[in-house]
C-alpha cells in the first residue's frame, strides 16, 4: 500500500481552491512536494496554507534537492511532472498525484501508483468522507480544471449520481 504520495502543482492548486486538502490529508502518511512545484505555486500564492491544510492528518515534506532521472527528462514533460515522477522512482512505495495526460502515461509506463485530482475526490467518497461527487466536481470546474466532461459524467454515472 502506498504511504507516500508526491504531488504536482495542478492537483495541489485545484484541491486547495476547493478547500479539499484537509479531506485528503489522511490518504498518506507523508505527502511530498518537490521544490519546483512549490516555486510554481508561490508565483501566485504562499505555500503555507497548502501545507497547513495537507498536514492536518499527515506529514508534509518539501523536496528541495532537484531530482530528475534522464529517462524521465526524455519524456519532455514539465519540470514539476519530471520531479514528481523521478522522486517516486527513487522511493519505495511512493505514488504520484498528476493530472497532465502525458505525465500520467509516463507514470503508467513505470508502473507507479497514480491518482489525479478527480481520483482523490472519488477516493474520498469511497472512504465515506464525502456523500456526493458532483458538488466537488462542480467546484473543480469553477476553479478551472481542464477535463473532458465525458470523464466527469462517467465517474458520476459509476457513482450512481446521474
Amino acid at each position: 500500500m502506498v504511504q507516500t504520495w508526491i504531488l504536482n502543482a495542478s492537483p495541489l492548486i485545484l484541491l486547495h481552491k476547493i478547500d479539499f486538502l484537509k479531506t485528503i490529508s489522511q490518504f498518506a502518511r507523508k505527502w511530498l512536494i518537490p521544490g519546483v512545484v512549490v516555486q510554481e505555486i508561490e508565483e501566485e500564492d504562499s505555500i503555507d496554507g497548502y501545507i497547513r491544510e495537507l498536514s492536518y492528518r499527515s506529514q508534509v515534506e518539501i523536496l528541495n534537492i532537484p531530482c530528475i532521472i534522464p529517462s524521465i527528462a526524455a519524456w519532455d514533460l514539465g519540470p514539476g511532472e519530471c520531479e514528481v515522477i523521478s522522486n517516486a522512482l527513487k522511493r519505495k512505495n511512493a505514488g504520484v498525484i498528476l493530472d497532465d495526460l502525458e505525465a500520467r502515461k509516463c507514470a503508467r509506463v513505470y508502473n507507479l501508483s497514480l491518482k489525479g485530482t478527480l481520483g482523490l475526490i472519488v477516493w474520498a467518497k469511497k472512504q465515506s468522507l464525502i456523500d456526493k461527487l458532483k458538488p466537488h466536481f462542480d467546484n473543480l470546474i469553477t476553479a478551472g480544471i481542464r477535463i473532458d466532461g465525458n470523464i466527469i459524467n462517467d465517474l458520476l454515472q459509476a457513482a450512481n449520481e446521474l
